[in-house]
């Protein structure tokens, strides 16, 4: 994302007047008169600011934000769903815009914990948005910019996933739960970590250091997971033992043994 002066400069291609007048600056965003100047110090415009500028004037947000693509987009008014719900907030309805996050990144489907860090919110905010049927435009662009999503696809599912055709998006590792994060979700379930240890039968310190990633235990791993309703996967994604099953019937042993025998004999 570009800093103050970069979008500043695009902003007086649109607005003229905003050029050196900080007064201005602040009438066409709405905000309080010292608000520019705060902005020009963090060498940012909020997020949030931008995207009522963008909406207002009808300007691709892409653009303003990255300098890459077309100024001018269709208005949003104009899509088959509509995007707007409140004439000073711009928000995308929550169903069709979390659709498209789950096409663009899979891994994100069917876990608020996936989805909140894809966003980089809390645990509990995916659910408050599913709750108000919003998704909020902030957290769209912020998402887009993360991992190169066609802003103009993203809110309205038209053109492209990608800014350009030809763009490959760049596998970003999926990132494990931060042990504080696992912490807290055993907390928010009523429990704590000397419980869990007391239920397993294990000391204090093996459960934390498997929190921890300084040591490795299925059944631990397992516990924690299903205690914070989480998939294995998601809650230790960077433990590659875990994400196969150990755990296999006498007949899939037998496969298992048969097939080995093959390929050994071949």
């Amino acid at each position: 994302m570009m800093g103050f002066i970069a979008i500043l400069k695009k902003l007086e291609q649109l607005v003229p007047a905003v050029a050196g007048n900080d007064a201005e600056l602040a009438r066409v965003f709405n905000v309080t008169r010292t608000a520019p100047s705060q902005w020009r110090k963090r060498d940012c415009i909020p997020l949030k600011n931008l995207v009522s500028f963008a909406r207002e004037y009808k300007i691709n947000i892409h653009w303003l934000i990255t300098g890459e693509g077309q100024m001018n987009i269709e208005p949003l008014k104009t899509a088959t769903t509509p995007l707007i719900t409140d004439e000073s907030t711009f928000t995308s309805e929550y169903k069709p815009s979390i659709e498209r996050v789950f096409t663009a990144l899979p891994e994100t489907k069917n876990s608020d914990a996936a989805i909140a860090r894809a966003f980089d919110v809390n645990r509990t905010t995916p659910a408050t948005w599913r709750k108000r049927n919003t998704l909020p435009a902030e957290n769209l662009v912020k998402l887009a910019l993360k991992f190169n999503i066609n802003m103009k696809w993203l809110f309205t599912g038209k053109g492209d996933m990608y800014e350009h055709t030809n763009h490959v998006a760049p596998a970003e590792p999926v990132k494990a739960f931060p042990p504080d994060d696992v912490k807290q979700a055993i907390k928010e379930q009523g429990y704590t970590l000397s419980m869990l240890a007391e239920a397993l039968d294990v000391n204090l310190a093996t459960v934390s250091n498997v929190i921890l990633g300084n040591s490795r235990s299925r059944r631990i791993a397992e516990s924690i997971a299903k205690l914070i309703g989480e998939p294995l996967e998601v809650v230790f994604p960077d433990v590659e033992a875990y994400a196969y099953s150990l755990f296999l019937t006498p007949e899939q042993r037998t496969e298992r043994v048969t097939a080995l025998k093959q390929l050994l004999a071949s």
